[in-house]
């Protein structure tokens, strides 16, 4: 039993497709991407959050309930986009998420769908595992639970969704202008969806 959650906390039987890889590798990276942006904004406005952060939403204190928020929507995303521990990591950031629908829960509806929205993205990752493209995959090649036999255009795909993550966080970001920003999304689209449909399924 133990050796089986082990086997899924690992996401071992998430490694076999190129293409289902692609797509969770994707799919980690957007959910982290999408994330991260909050809890840079609750770093520059740590003092005056500090003092009431939503009321003291899981009854630890205001200041260890937002550096816990701080360490989820910042830390526990970048274990996600290098997909190390990732379904461990998915599962807290949900949690963390659900702590937030409660919080909003009789506020209007356009209020409470943004953690709703969330709290199933990150239980998508964990439902789904990380794939071929992760540290998780790694950890379970060097205990030989995995042959991690590439074909050489899988070091590409990793490659262009690298590319496809620093270019989908520059235009976020706001680095670049609106024509820039649209050409710069419409090539990360074409990328990924080249890998996709060249991936072995």
């Amino acid at each position: 039993m133990m050796k089986s959650f082990r086997s899924w906390l690992l996401s071992e039987e998430s490694f076999d497709s190129e293409r289902r890889s692609i797509v969770l590798f994707a799919l980690r990276i957007f959910a982290a991407l999408v994330t991260i942006p909050y809890g840079i904004d609750k770093i520059a406005r740590y003092d005056e959050l500090a003092v009431d952060f939503f009321g003291d939403p899981i009854g630890i204190g205001m200041e260890p309930s937002l550096v816990l928020t701080i360490a989820a929507q910042v830390g526990f995303t970048l274990f996600l986009i290098a997909g190390l521990q990732t379904r461990l990591f998915a599962m807290l950031l949900a949690f963390h998420m659900a702590v937030a629908t409660k919080y909003h829960f009789f506020d209007p509806f356009k209020t409470k769908v943004l953690p709703m929205i969330f709290l199933a993205l990150y239980l998508l990752v964990a439902a789904l595992g990380a794939g071929r493209y992760s540290a998780d995959a790694a950890v379970a090649a060097r205990r030989g639970r995995f042959s991690p036999v590439w074909r050489p255009r899988e070091t590409t795909y990793a490659v262009i969704m690298i590319i496809v993550a620093a270019l989908a966080t520059a235009v976020f970001a706001k680095l670049f202008g609106g024509a820039v920003s649209a050409a710069a999304l419409a090539l990360c689209l074409l990328l990924a969806l080249w890998c996709y449909a060249d991936a072995r399924a």
